[in-house]
């Protein structure tokens, strides 16, 4: 068994490092450490000495970054110095080799004391932020290797994806892990999030990495903001009281005209229905052939055929409708004309309306019922005219 150290601990800021700690009774291979329940934090469970030692040296990470930066703002202000004395620019925060032999070699020459300490001073800054880098280098080489965070990521997917894919928890196991420990609310990209888990403890420190802030900078930043916004929404409290009873008379005048727009909308809408409904209707007209089916002697008789020429074309002759973009064939039966049986059929004005060209006429076997194929159908659209039944 592993030596192992107690905590009571679920989040914890250290320096510029965030840690989040947690274990869950009976998840992955540490048992039931006990606890106060399925949902309850954790206490007296024991985190395993190896998992101590990662946190310890991810936290080491996070002070030495802190303290890389405390020394790039010491060589700025020694590098604005210098320019200040040579008209020579240091870019950067730390120096380039080229930079380093160019002042090595001019601090193997210069007598000025001042001059020579200042250079001095410099290339001391560097050997420092560079031992410090080394450190780091060192320290991550003895720790698994940490997740960098990427735009948009957030502390817990990261956690979740990483105990679920690499260290095979169940969702549910994973989620318990994570709802204990109390992750960063917030992470800047470059960012670097470690890992660890041992005998069902589980913890997670974000580092500053490649990140222009720290962590314990960037979640102070966010409190800061709240509470800054507090103090601005008590400092207007009565303001706001004194333009509640104007946005008040405003609200009621807005629930009028609401009204009001609801009745103009309804009509309109109303309106809109019945022009779709007239469109539709005229489309539909307009895509129709209109025809009257009647036998010979019928037409005489009422008038509207004499000899071969139709005398009567009102409109509201043609009671029957055809949609030429669905249907182009009329279908008569002999019985609807009390007629015994149907030979043929012709299309008035048959000068205009061409049998085999525009129209095909198809009589059934026993001449109880004949189909008039309307082939033409672009000279029917529209168009009005009548079945002669023979």
């Amino acid at each position: 068994m592993h030596g192992r150290v107690s905590f009571r601990l679920t989040r914890v800021l250290l320096g510029a490092t965030w840690i989040g700690l947690a274990a869950v009774a009976g998840c992955g291979g540490g048992g039931d450490a006990g606890g106060t329940g399925e949902d309850g934090p954790t206490s007296g469970r024991e985190v395993p000495a190896t998992l101590g030692k990662q946190l310890a040296e991810a936290n080491r990470i996070s002070s030495i970054e802190g303290d890389i930066k405390q020394e790039q703002a010491r060589f700025v202000e020694l590098a604005r110095q210098y320019e200040q004395k040579t008209g020579q620019k240091l870019q950067g925060i730390e120096l380039s080799p080229d930079q380093q032999k160019m002042l090595q070699d001019m601090l193997q020459q210069e007598k000025d004391v001042s001059y020579s300490g200042l250079i001095q001073d410099i290339l001391d800054r560097q050997k420092k932020i560079d031992d410090l880098e080394g450190q780091i280098d060192k320290l991550k080489g003895s720790l698994p290797k940490p997740l960098v965070v990427q735009k948009g990521e957030t502390h817990y997917k990261i956690a979740l994806r990483w105990l679920t894919e690499e260290k095979g928890l169940s969702k549910q196991d994973a989620e318990k892990l994570i709802k204990r420990a109390m992750l960063s609310d917030h992470l800047a990209q470059g960012h670097e999030v470690w890992n660890f888990y041992e005998d069902g403890v589980f913890a997670s420190a974000v580092t500053q990495g490649s990140a222009r802030i720290s962590p314990y900078l960037l979640n102070l930043s966010y409190e800061r903001k709240i509470t800054s916004q507090r103090d601005d929404a008590v400092a207007r409290a009565d303001q706001l009281a004194a333009e509640m009873d104007v946005l008040t008379a405003q609200r009621d005048q807005l629930q009028s005209d609401i009204v009001r727009l609801e009745d103009q909308r309804a009509q309109l809408q109303v309106e809109r229905d019945q022009y779709a409904q007239r469109t539709t209707e005229l489309e539909t007209f307009t895509a129709s052939t209109r025809y009257y089916i009647d036998t010979k002697r019928n037409l005489k008789e009422a008038e509207i055929l004499e000899g071969q020429k139709l005398v009567n074309t009102r409109p509201e002759l043609f009671d029957r409708s055809l949609d030429l973009r669905n249907e182009n064939r009329i279908v008569v039966r002999a019985s609807d004309h009390d007629l015994k049986k149907v030979s043929d059929a012709t299309i008035l004005p048959n000068q205009l309306f061409l049998k085999k060209r525009d129209y095909t006429v198809e009589v059934s076997a026993d001449k109880q019922r004949l189909t008039i194929d309307l082939a033409n159908a672009d000279k029917f659209t529209n168009a009005s005219f009548v079945v002669l039944v023979k």
